[in-house]
């Protein structure tokens, strides 16, 4: 999982602070959605690494169901 995270982390995080700067430019005296969608943003991008990480645990293993 950490493999996945690092190597992707710098693309990751500047694409969640151009879209969280957009959302505070269109919400501009309310930085909550901002901050929702960066929180949300976050957990999405660990959750995403730990599925990466469970899919390719599941192909390297030989496990067939993944190729069929």
């Amino acid at each position: 999982m950490w493999y996945h995270y690092k190597r992707m982390f710098i693309p990751v995080q500047l694409a969640i602070g151009l879209i969280c700067w957009m959302i505070y430019r269109a919400a501009a005296p309310d930085p909550g959605p901002a901050a929702t969608a960066f929180m949300v943003m976050q957990v999405g991008a660990v959750a995403g690494s730990l599925w990466v990480n469970r899919l390719r645990g599941g192909l390297t293993s030989g496990d067939s169901r993944f190729l069929n």
